[in-house]
């Protein structure tokens, strides 16, 4: 069998395709979508255009093995993002067209090979899985999930969110006890205010709420400068938190498809082209997941909202009042001659 010049991989949206936006982006033009379906639109690699002088718009002609001939029209150009120089001459010669291309040419109209779909949603996969199998009416065909780049990703979130809650935990903790001490300075260097206050006739509760009264003003300002700044501090302090779990992950990705058959790079002996979402030869590092799609999530995007800024203000308030209950003690079993005298 001759081998090919070009691979063929037939969507019916590019952009939502894993495998191509997890390794790719498109730098000129636009992706494959499902108003394609029956045009001869394509998606070509940026080399292959800039060497046989294609653009946006331009049109060529390819042959099938049967040598059925298709005059192709270039849509959008795309280029790798990963760096690596790992199977380039297949990459390059990788076209995207429609469904109904792609199926033209392998000569099984209205028949895939094998199909990808992509839920928004994780949670409804197991539903999804189970619909759509009573819907394949062919033997040869069955439908199931992988999700093992979404185990990965919440394996990540999960990790950082457990460490994170240890964080707010222990700084809520520690902010308690610091700032009852600094309120205990306070009260001590007042023992003459109070005195006097309560001789007057005073009630305790009320200066305990003058104390009380004061800190909530400056928590206030606190919590709003805390709010502004929560994004840019947390997206840094996240993204560390995120360093660690990201190496490990990918590490371990890495040595699973290092103990796999090494077949990147292998040419395909097809001539033709296959239709559906055909896989690049040597890419699957097992269970159909491809390299890129094992890593872990890489960079976070963190945006307080209402809620968070609410349940900020919730334990700014708590630690305020356990620092000035703690401090107040001493007030409260004292009587206005003792703390004037001490």
């Amino acid at each position: 069998m001759e081998q090919s010049d070009f691979t063929i991989e037939g969507t019916n949206n590019l952009a939502d395709n894993s495998s191509f936006s997890s390794a790719y982006k498109i730098t000129s033009g636009r992706a494959i979508s499902a108003s394609d379906e029956g045009t001869n639109n394509v998606v070509i690699e940026s080399t292959l255009a800039s060497q046989n002088s294609l653009s946006v718009g331009s049109t060529f002609v390819l042959k099938d093995s049967n040598s059925k001939t298709y005059q192709m029209k270039v849509v959008g150009i795309y280029t790798t993002t990963t760096g690596s120089t790992e199977n380039s001459i297949s990459y390059m010669n990788t076209i995207y067209t429609a469904l109904s291309v792609a199926n033209a040419m392998k000569a099984t109209t209205g028949v895939i090979s094998s199909a990808t779909y992509s839920l928004e949603n994780p949670a409804t996969a197991d539903t999804f899985v189970t619909k759509a199998n009573k819907l394949v009416n062919n033997s040869n065909f069955e439908v199931s999930k992988n999700d093992q780049a979404y185990q990965n990703v919440k394996s990540s979130l999960n990790n950082v969110a457990g460490f994170a809650k240890n964080i707010v935990l222990l700084v809520a903790i520690a902010g308690a006890i610091i700032l009852a001490l600094i309120v205990m300075l306070m009260v001590r260097e007042r023992r003459f205010e109070i005195g006097v206050l309560m001789s007057l006739g005073e009630t305790k509760a009320k200066i305990v709420a003058q104390f009380f009264t004061e800190l909530i003003m400056i928590m206030i300002v606190s919590v709003g400068i805390a709010s502004a700044a929560g994004n840019v501090v947390g997206n840094v302090v996240g993204q560390q938190l995120l360093k660690q779990e990201t190496t490990q992950t990918t590490n371990t990705a890495n040595n699973f498809a290092g103990g796999q058959n090494n077949t990147n790079g292998a040419p395909s002996n097809e001539r033709g082209n296959g239709g559906g979402f055909m896989g690049r030869a040597g890419n699957a590092i097992g269970f159909g997941q491809t390299r890129s799609e094992t890593k872990a999530l890489e960079k976070l995007n963190i945006k307080t909202s209402a809620n968070e800024i609410a349940l900020l203000l919730g334990i700014a308030i708590l630690i305020t009042l356990v620092a000035v209950g703690l401090a107040s003690i001493g007030i409260l079993r004292l009587n206005p001659k003792q703390v004037l005298t001490n």
